[in-house]
């Protein structure tokens, strides 16, 4: 959006961020684990895709390295949005890549409806391409800095942040997306030096206008910048239908 850009066309961007907005919350959630106690507390973010084969969830590599990570030194509980569905990402994985920092899991429809999310439907055009240099993106995450929890009642709440910005570079192996000053207000909740980490995992939603509106999944979120407002992500074409991750990045 150019700094010229009239109250129509802002209002008009406004009304998107919101429907994209409630759109992704529906697909996205908290991925977190910790020990009974609650001393040791950590998070990213998961979402889900119907691949038109299978259902499944994607986060980042990393997060899930850190889970078996401190599954092997701790008693750890996992979950998926607020405690309402316990998440195992041991027994649930499905395939990873450290090189990409992608992994997959199961998780079935009857589950999704018990934690009232729904799958991203990009079943008609699996695998989903990245996005074109300079074109629009959108995403939802949520940081551990949004995060409240109560631990004499044992309630969790999750804030979210939702973005709004632009893919600046695209290669096979990485996209850098670029936090525009002019989205921060009101189409983005991420400010430039805000602590984002939790984030890894979103997905990154490409926005078309050619000739109408519509939007489909481009790619994966596995890092962020927070002092220049640049976050990575990989491309979601490197996830196969049933829900491995393809290493010939030449296909990419």
């Amino acid at each position: 959006m150019a700094n010229n850009s009239t109250n129509s066309e802002r209002i008009q961007l406004q009304q998107i961020t919101g429907i994209l907005r409630e759109y992704l919350r529906r697909s996205t959630a908290p991925l977190y684990w910790h020990t009974p106690s609650g001393d040791h507390f950590k998070n990213g973010t998961i979402f889900f895709v119907d691949t038109g084969t299978c259902l499944i969830g994607i986060t980042a590599y990393h997060v899930y390295e850190g889970y078996i990570s401190d599954t092997s030194k701790n008693k750890i509980n996992s979950y998926v949005y607020e405690g309402a569905f316990e998440f195992n990402m041991k027994q649930r994985f499905i395939s990873g890549s450290k090189e990409m920092d992608i992994a997959t899991f199961s998780i079935t429809k009857e589950e999704l409806n018990k934690i009232n999310k729904r799958p991203l439907d990009n079943k008609e055009i699996w695998p989903p391409n990245p996005p074109r240099e300079n074109q629009g993106i959108f995403t939802i995450g949520y940081p551990g800095k949004e995060r409240l929890v109560d631990h004499k009642n044992r309630k969790i709440e999750w804030g979210y942040i939702h973005i709004l910005c632009v893919a600046k570079s695209v290669a096979n192996k990485n996209i850098t997306i670029q936090l525009e000053r002019e989205y921060i207000e009101p189409y983005s909740t991420m400010p430039f030096q805000y602590d984002v980490a939790g984030i890894s995992g979103a997905p990154v939603l490409v926005l078309e206008n050619n000739p109408i509106f519509h939007h489909r999944l481009g790619g994966i979120i596995y890092e962020a910048s927070i002092d220049f407002g640049l976050i990575f992500a990989r491309p979601a074409s490197v996830i196969n239908v049933d829900g491995s991750i393809s290493t010939n990045m030449e296909q990419c």
